[in-house]
């Protein structure tokens, strides 16, 4: 028996990835495994599968092989190995916090050799050295640190913050020697705080107790987590003010008193001075001296007392002190009558002696031969009289080393009895006309009243009363008192009958025409004027008669006066219409006939227009048109206001109709060659010659006559007159044109001769 079979010699695996050992970092990340045969198995630590793909995961460090299996279990089995070196590489690098306004800092990290990186900064770090100057960001900083030994790479983040303390404080102000030296220190950042004054420590804290007057330097030391800030300021030290007193030149005198002030010490810096004087001139002053003399003024009725007062004061106090000036002034006399003034006789009159400022001697004269020398207050005298009013003069005197001072007074003394009597102007007067009234009563009453008889009354001693009612009698009461006695009189006042006024006037008038007024008063009186009410006034004529220059309302006014002076009034109202003011405007003065024309009326102070044209036609209205036919056409416009003023306004040339079909020029050149060489009437075949053409000088000369021209352009005048050439000048011309069907046309005119 015999078999056969196949021996297969077994076939090598090999690894193909990786190609040989490997050293990895831990953690660096999954290591594909690849053999060059399919369907290996793969056998050690850290084995994972993934798919179809099967990895190396180096997590941990170590040594780990790893083998491939093909044909496993089999007598092919054949294997290939590969060995992980898996190491475990380490950073140490620790959050830092550094001090405000340090420049750079040195950075530290195990193991050394790596690199430091700023992300918001590259620039800010040189190797192991952070510029802080050069970094602008936020704090916390963010820094990372790098290291590798060539297979792994490891790094670490570190957060560098900012320790910032922050000294801060103000000095109470103002500083005052031997007041504590208060310091206010919010918004400081410290949990250590430091003081210096002048350079040296202080072992307390604020307040401080107050130093010697003068300039000091106190300085603030912050200190945080070992970090310093400082901050220094300057003050000075102030002293309140130490004397404020003054001498005075003259403290008392009369008035105007005028003194100085002089202040004890030197004026010292940093103080303000302020002088007060009261009741003197000036009132204030603000300096250290005062200004010069000072003038005290006395104007009361005694002795015044003004107090000084010198103030010296700095922020840190102030000083007073005052002293009081005395002013006299001179003595004012002055007699009080504690009883009337005024009295009957016997009279007994209390007098008092009211002088003021303190006089030294008195005298007293009651005008009777009585006389006292001596400062009384009060005294009691009797005054007589036997007929006639006494007035006593009084008179006192006061003196004292101010001045001298005299008061008068007046004591009238009345008799028991009076006689009422009055004085007239005239007995019969004109209604209205004054009358004047004047008490002559003796002695002279205190009191009186007048009684005019027509419910009026008066208390005056001279008086004027109208008596205004004509043809009446008034009896008139005077009554006097002199306050001892009454006495009454009358007289009877006349008045004159008044004269009648009257007159007529038309309904109306218009301005700048002749107005008649009717006088309808007795023709036999004295005088009459006529006030027309617009400031002219006319007393010549009986009747009036008055030409208005302007329209409006107008009150006339005509006064008659009889024999006896006496006058009455009577006025009128009169309206004055405008006087119209005739005015027209056409729209077309000249042209070729037929020449249609419309009139416009533009007068003033009219309301109705009436046309009147030469040929005899008439139209009505504002407006008005015509056909003109060839000439020269007269017209008339006739207006009014309210229908009674009229005013007219005539134009004997108001519209030039011109025959077109010929042509006279209004000047010519002989020199000039050409049509304008000659004058002549120039037409066309219509005009069949021209009849008669004649030229006059200004002086009404004939200079050129022409008669049965042909129209032919060159026959005319040439400008000269008896084969000699005439001056420039104008001239008149005069011509008469026949044209086809025997038509004569007749034309006159200037032309100008040009040379």
């Amino acid at each position: 028996m015999s078999d056969s079979f196949w021996v297969r010699l077994p076939e090598a695996v090999r690894i193909s990835a990786p190609a040989g050992d490997k050293t990895l970092c831990a953690g660096s990340g999954f290591v594909l495994l690849q053999a060059d045969k399919p369907g290996v198995q793969w056998e050690g630590q850290h084995i994972v599968s993934a798919g179809n793909n099967t990895f190396f995961n180096p997590s941990e460090p170590g040594t780990f092989p790893v083998q491939a299996v093909y044909q496993a279990g089999t007598s092919c089995e054949r294997r290939d190995t590969i060995t992980f070196f898996v190491k475990s590489l380490a950073v140490t690098a620790n959050d830092t916090a550094i001090c405000a306004g340090t420049p750079s800092v040195t950075l530290n990290a195990t193991p050394a050799g790596g690199s430091w990186a700023c992300a918001v900064c590259p620039t800010c770090i040189s190797g192991a050295t952070f510029d802080l100057n050069k970094y602008a960001g936020a704090f916390p900083a963010t820094l990372s640190y790098t290291f590798s030994d060539g297979i792994c790479t490891v790094g670490k983040d570190v957060a560098m913050s900012l320790i910032e303390p922050k000294a801060a404080f103000d000095i109470g102000l103002p500083v005052c020697a031997g007041v504590p030296v208060e310091v206010n220190s919010d918004g400081m950042q410290a949990n250590e705080v430091q003081w210096r004054l002048d350079g040296l420590p202080l072992n307390a804290q604020p307040p401080f107790a107050s130093p010697s007057p003068g300039p000091h330097t106190l300085e603030q030391i912050a200190v945080l987590d070992g970090c310093r800030d400082s901050l220094t300021r300057t003050f000075t030290a102030v002293a309140p003010p130490d004397n404020a007193g003054f001498s005075i030149e003259k403290s008392s005198g009369c008035s105007p008193l005028s003194t100085t002030f002089i202040p004890v010490g030197a004026q010292q810096p940093g103080m303000s001075y302020h002088w007060r004087f009261q009741g003197a001139t000036p009132a204030a002053a603000d300096s250290w001296a005062a200004p010069g003399a000072v003038l005290f003024r006395n104007e009361g009725p005694e002795t015044a007392f003004y107090t000084v007062v010198y103030t010296v004061q700095n922020e840190c106090g102030v000083k007073n002190d005052s002293a009081t000036v005395r002013v006299d002034v001179a003595p004012r006399a002055e007699l009080g009558l504690d009883s009337a003034d005024t009295g009957c006789s016997p009279f007994s009159v209390v007098i008092t002696n009211r002088s003021a400022g303190a006089p030294d001697s008195c005298s007293l004269s009651l005008g009777n031969g009585f006389d006292l020398h001596d400062c009384f207050d009060t005294l009691t005298h009797t005054f007589y009289t036997d007929n006639l009013t006494a007035y006593v003069n009084l008179r006192l005197w006061v003196q004292n080393e101010c001045g001298a001072s005299e008061w008068t007074d007046t004591v009238t003394v009345i008799p028991a009895g009076v006689e009422a009597f009055f004085e007239i102007s005239d007995p019969e007067v004109c209604p209205g006309a004054p009358v004047q009234f004047r008490d002559a009563s003796t002695p002279v009453p205190l009191s009186l009243r007048w009684s005019f008889g027509d419910g009026t009354f008066s208390n005056e001693k001279a008086h004027v009363h109208r008596f205004d009612t004509p043809n009446d009698t008034f009896h008139v009461v005077l009554r006097v008192s002199t306050g001892c006695g009454y006495d009454t009189i009358g007289h009877t006042i006349v008045t004159l009958p008044q004269p009648d006024v009257a007159f007529g006037l038309p309904p109306y008038a218009c301005a700048q025409t002749p107005v008649a007024f009717q006088n309808g008063s007795d023709p036999d009186m004295l005088a009459f004027t006529w006030d027309y009410g617009d400031g002219t006034m006319d007393s010549v004529r009986y009747d009036g008669r008055h030409t208005f220059s302007a329209g409006g309302p107008r009150n006339v006014r005509l006064t008659v006066t009889d024999w006896n002076g006496c006058q009455n009034s009577l006025s009128k109202e009169l309206e004055v219409f405008h006087k119209p003011e005739a005015g027209f405007a056409i729209s077309t003065p000249a042209g070729c006939a037929p020449l249609e024309v419309a009139f416009t009326d533009t007068s003033r102070h009219a309301d109705a227009s009436r046309w009147l044209f030469a040929d005899g036609g008439s139209a009505e209205g504002p407006r008005a048109g015509k056909v003109f036919g060839q000439g020269i056409h007269g017209l008339t416009l006739i207006v009014s206001g309210h229908g009674v003023c009229f005013d007219t306004l005539a134009l004997a040339e108001a519209v030039h109709a011109e025959d077109c079909n010929y042509y006279i020029p209004n000047a010519f050149a002989p020199a000039s060659g050409g049509d304008n060489s000659l004058f002549t009437v120039f037409a066309g075949a219509e005009l069949e010659s021209i009849a008669l053409l004649r030229v006059y000088d200004n002086w009404g000369e004939l200079v050129y006559s022409g008669v049965e021209l042909p129209p032919d352009r060159v026959s005319g005048w040439d400008g000269t007159h008896k084969g000699k050439a005439l001056p420039p000048g104008v001239f008149v011309y005069y011509a008469e044109m026949r044209f086809a069907g025997g038509e004569v046309r007749k034309k006159s005119g200037s032309v100008t001769l040009v040379r």
